[in-house]
């Protein structure tokens, strides 16, 4: 049966943590030079700390979901929006990984204790014991270990029909087996029947109508090469492009004209004017395969004056796609010459 995955960055706080209801989209109300700076910080504490994973914390009791890494550096432990823009294909820092998947309430989706119950398969009841067939190797006595006046095996210390005592249970007993009884209609059986129950709220629930959370964690994408410069450098390119009186935003979602939505490192609007910065960054050249899915989205993107920001350089043969499809690229080592190279491009083409 198909499972319903709630994504955990959908959620709203709660108590400074993250709620399951009330989904919402994850931006939050804060200025992106705001983000930028916590980007920041988390990178440089990532690095002097030689820390590679990023581990929530889940408080069952409270309903609280927290990443403590963002307390470090005096942030709002819950605020999931920073990691989240670390992992975006424009900078690459995180990688974001499930660490848990949980099972909530269809009905109570907002706390997260839920447990196992085991039932009668036949009333439903819960009020079962397991029981185990024992034999005395001693004097052959084979009876339950309730006869045995114990709930386990390792528990028992006197046979009930030769009366002897019992000093090594492993040694003086044989286990035959165990099944089931439901002390409320008497049935035994050999399987039990699992349900999920809603610790708040005090009902059971089926797992097949459960609801399923999915907690991520991060770890460093050792692959990247990308650090806070990378984050700086975004920022000013976004500044640049808006002192051409474009309005800008980092790392949105651009609708294609198949409809299909893309990742774009900075979109700047201005009247009829378009302009989208894809940003990629690499310790070696960028393969081809790479840089040619990015020219395919910008060939998805005919309205707006589409650049391909690659550190440090790229193909001929790369190259070559890019101005066929009349994608623009800049290439470098260093920062402040792709800085230049974006001003000069949007000064000539778009800001005219």
């Amino acid at each position: 049966m198909e499972q319903n995955v709630i994504s955990i960055e959908d959620q709203k706080n709660l108590q400074g943590g993250l709620k399951l209801t009330d989904i919402e989209d994850n931006e939050r109300n804060v200025s992106e030079d705001f983000e930028i700076s916590v980007g920041q910080k988390l990178i440089e504490y990532l690095k002097s700390t030689n820390t590679t994973i990023i581990l929530p914390q889940i408080n069952f009791e409270e309903n609280r979901i927290i990443f403590p890494i963002l307390k470090e550096i005096g942030e709002d432990p819950s605020n999931i929006s920073v990691l989240d823009k670390l992992t975006t294909p424009a900078v690459s820092i995180l990688q974001k990984e499930t660490y848990e998947v949980l099972p909530v309430c269809p009905e109570h989706p907002e706390n997260l204790l839920t447990t196992t119950r085991i039932c009668c398969s036949e009333c439903s009841s819960i009020n079962v014991k397991k029981l185990y067939l024992v034999e005395h190797k001693v004097c052959g006595f084979i009876a339950d270990t309730e006869i045995f006046g114990q709930k386990t095996i390792k528990e028992i210390v006197a046979c009930p029909k030769c009366e002897k005592n019992i000093t090594n249970p492993k040694r003086e007993l044989r286990s035959l087996g165990s099944w089931f009884l439901c002390s409320d209609c008497g049935e035994k059986f050999d399987n039990i029947s699992n349900k999920l129950f809603c610790r708040k709220f005090n009902h059971d629930f089926d797992i097949n109508s459960a609801e399923y959370l999915s907690v991520p964690y991060y770890s460093v994408n050792n692959s990247s090469s990308a650090d806070v410069d990378t984050i700086t450098l975004l920022t000013k390119l976004s500044k640049a492009i808006e002192s051409f009186g474009f309005s800008s935003q980092k790392f949105v979602k651009v609708i294609g004209r198949s409809g299909v939505p893309h990742s774009v490192s900075i979109h700047g609007k201005k009247e009829d004017k378009q302009v989208s910065v894809f940003f990629r960054s690499s310790d070696k050249q960028l393969p081809d395969v790479d840089v040619n899915s990015i020219i395919a989205e910008c060939a998805d993107l005919p309205e707006s004056f589409n650049i391909l920001i690659c550190i440090p350089s790229i193909s001929s043969e790369a190259k070559a796609m890019a101005r066929y499809t009349g994608t623009s690229i800049i290439t470098g080592k260093e920062y402040d010459e792709v800085f230049s190279q974006l001003e000069k491009l949007v000064d000539e083409h778009i800001n005219k």
